[in-house]
């Protein structure tokens, strides 16, 4: 099973100088859909996952049609804040 490189959002650098600067809202979504093929099936379903912090939220939700027999990976990143300061 898909198991995350982390379950933590990394410490922001403390050498950093200047402060990140988005011109636009960042929002990214992500859906994943797999199809098993006949006479295959899951063994589990994926748990549904959040983190936050003060400058983003990070969210995967997984759903499993029977009648399709399909994984949905429903994945999204927004940014509260459009300048993340150097601290």
């Amino acid at each position: 099973m898909y198991k995350p490189a982390c379950n933590r959002i990394p410490k922001i650098n403390d050498k950093r100088k200047a402060e990140y600067v988005f011109s636009y809202p960042y929002d990214k979504r992500d859906t994943s859909v797999f199809f098993l093929p006949e006479g295959f099936a899951l063994e589990q379903v994926p748990t549904a996952k959040e983190f936050a912090c003060n400058y983003a939220v990070y969210k995967r939700d997984a759903r499993f049609d029977k009648e399709t027999n399909s994984l949905r990976i429903v994945s999204s990143l927004s940014l509260r804040n459009h300048i993340i300061a150097s601290k």
